[in-house]
C-alpha cells in the first residue's frame, strides 16, 4: 500500500478561523494577525496529529494494492480483493482511476456521516480492486461552515487558551490540555 499527501493546506484554515479566535480572545486590532493565525495553524496541526483525523483541506494519493499484492485492511479473504479500508479519516470524496487512466465506479461503506471519520470500506465493481487502481482522496475542511460545531469550537477554544499564554516556556507547554483531548472525544472512533 501506498499513500501520499500531495496537498495540504493547513494556512487557509487557520485564516478562516482567525476571526472567531479573535472573537474568543476579544482581540480588536490587527498588528498581531500574523502571530494569532500561526496559532491557529498549530492547534489545528496539533489536533490532527493528536486525534488522527484530518481538518485542513488536504489531498491524497492512495494505491492499496501497489505491486505486493496484499494489506492488511483487506475486508474479504484474498482473491476477492473487493472492499478495502480507507486510511484517512476525516474524507469527504473519495475517486479512483485504474491502470488505464479510466475513471472506476466505487462504493463507500461504513461510517455515513459528511465527513467521514469512522471505519469506511471502499469497493470496487465489477471485478474487484486491481493492483494497479490509484485513488484520490479529498479530505479536511475548506472553510469554518463546513466544520462541525463541535470541533470548530474545540480550536477556537484551544487557540484561544495558546493566545493567552502565547510568552509562556517550560515543561507542558506544547501539550494538548486534556479538556481538549476530552472535547474531541467524539470523534475517537475504536479500531476493530
Amino acid at each position: 500500500m501506498t499513500l501520499h499527501r500531495v496537498s495540504y493546506d493547513v494556512n487557509a484554515l487557520a485564516t478562516e478561523l482567525l476571526p472567531l479566535l479573535k472573537a474568543q480572545s476579544r482581540i480588536d486590532r490587527t498588528d498581531e494577525d500574523a502571530q494569532a493565525t500561526e496559532i491557529m495553524a498549530r492547534v489545528i496541526g496539533r489536533v490532527e496529529r493528536q486525534c488522527g483525523i484530518c481538518i485542513a483541506p488536504q489531498v491524497y494519493e492512495w494505491t492499496p494494492r501497489a505491486g505486493t499484492g496484499t494489506n492488511y485492511s483487506e475486508r474479504m479473504p484474498p482473491n476477492y480483493w473487493r472492499e478495502m479500508a480507507i486510511p484517512v479519516r476525516g474524507f469527504s470524496e473519495v475517486t479512483g482511476v485504474d491502470n488505464g487512466g479510466l475513471p472506476v465506479t466505487i462504493t463507500l461503506h461504513g461510517d455515513v456521516d459528511q465527513l467521514r471519520f469512522g471505519p469506511v470500506w471502499v469497493g470496487r465493481d465489477p471485478s474487484g480492486v486491481q493492483p494497479a487502481d490509484v485513488f484520490t482522496i479529498k479530505a479536511g475542511y475548506e472553510t469554518t461552515e463546513e466544520i462541525p460545531p463541535e470541533l470548530r469550537d474545540t480550536l477556537v477554544r484551544y487557540g484561544a487558551s495558546l493566545w493567552e499564554y502565547r510568552e509562556a516556556w517550560g515543561a507542558n507547554v506544547d501539550t494538548m490540555p486534556e479538556w481538549v483531548t476530552e472535547a474531541l472525544g467524539i470523534f475517537w472512533v475504536p479500531g476493530v
